[in-house]
């Protein structure tokens, strides 16, 4: 399963690369948003904490909405730019609900860490150790929560209590998804995420992912008697696999001469 996962949102990044790196660069404005912020802090200015607010906002709201595109390009569908704009409007009160939610949960947690981290003595490691972990944890299971929203159905709370489940049900993918979210996150830097790999690589990944447990629970819905530890992934991602065929180096550079 990881192997595929791996596989998949690699072929599907090469073949909407243009379109990636163009969803990718939109995401300048809210990057100089919160660098503004990030300035404004270091002044002593609080005018920062609300720009810093307002452009990670604006920042989920775009990962809420190329997830969808994202989606059709996993459904082996086109995923058209025209789409963007249908897609912003998808849902935008759950968009707005978990980039406030997780606005605050990045702020609050970024300044508890940064007040246990300059306390004196041992038993200021406690409340850090909890904080650090707490957070680590709630990253691990909404990571994965735009895809979730694309692919199940349900309200804001039902999305929150699926991404746990989920995480929890698959820890061990889990794990591993989000090492390798954070490996592609410092390939990002030199280019500040907004060429190769960046957000769309990422939500890529992430979706494939979803994807991957989608055709788990069906199969597991239609087979309850089945061995969860033992799927047929070959069977379940079978027409998957089919859709990316059999790929050269020579075919990747030069599709048409293949």
């Amino acid at each position: 399963m990881i192997g595929f996962i791996i596989k998949k949102a690699f072929f599907d990044t090469w073949d909407n690369l243009i379109k990636f790196v163009v969803l990718n660069l939109m995401t300048i404005p809210f990057l100089f948003i919160i660098y503004l912020g990030l300035n404004f802090i270091s002044s002593g200015n609080l005018l920062g904490v609300l720009l810093i607010a307002i452009g990670l906002i604006l920042f989920i709201l775009h990962l809420g909405t190329i997830a969808y595109l994202i989606r059709d390009i996993g459904n082996s569908s086109f995923g058209s730019m025209k789409d963007y704009i249908k897609y912003f409007k998808e849902e935008f009160n759950i968009k707005i609900k978990f980039g406030v939610s997780w606005t605050l949960f990045i702020i609050l947690t970024t300044f508890s860490i940064g007040y246990y981290l300059n306390g004196e003595g041992f038993l200021s490691l406690i409340p850090l150790a909890l904080v650090f972990w707490f957070s680590m944890t709630t990253s691990l299971a909404v990571i994965l929560f735009f895809p979730i929203k694309t692919r199940f159905s349900g309200n804001f709370i039902k999305i929150v209590k699926k991404s746990f489940i989920i995480l929890l049900d698959n820890s061990g993918v889990g794990i591993f998804v989000f090492i390798y979210t954070i490996i592609l996150l410092i390939l990002s830097i030199p280019t500040l995420g907004l060429l190769f790999p960046g957000v769309s690589s990422i939500m890529c990944v992430l979706d494939t992912t979803v994807h991957m447990y989608e055709l788990k629970y069906d199969y597991l819905e239609a087979n309850p008697e089945a061995d969860r530890k033992k799927l047929p992934w070959n069977e379940l991602y079978y027409e998957l696999n089919e859709n990316i065929g059999p790929r050269s180096l020579k075919g990747m550079i030069f599709p048409w001469k293949d």
